[in-house]
């Protein structure tokens, strides 16, 4: 009988999986920082007509998520990844 869960990968599969993991996470890094958190991103919003406060509230998110991911990392062990995902694109929107 087929289980519809598919089997944790072995360390084989894991080490064959990290370059791209580690090409992956290079790119995000640089797009985050030209697009987000470098000076393009103050431009935009300028552009945008947003004040010097609401970029400044705006760009003071990024930080705060950091502060609040020792506490909320736990909670989202418990609950589960998946839900503790969908809780939060939920109130997102």
């Amino acid at each position: 009988m087929k289980s519809d869960r598919f089997d944790e990968p072995n360390t084989a599969e894991k080490l064959r999986g990290l370059p791209w993991s580690v090409a992956m996470g290079a790119a995000n890094s640089v797009f985050a920082q030209w697009t987000l958190l470098g000076w393009v991103f103050v431009l935009f919003l300028s552009e945008l007509g947003l004040s010097k406060t609401q970029i400044g509230l705006l760009l003071s998110i990024f930080p705060l998520s950091g502060v609040l991911a020792p506490f909320i990392g736990p909670s989202a062990a418990r609950f589960g990844y998946k839900r503790t995902f969908l809780v939060f694109f939920g109130l997102r929107k």
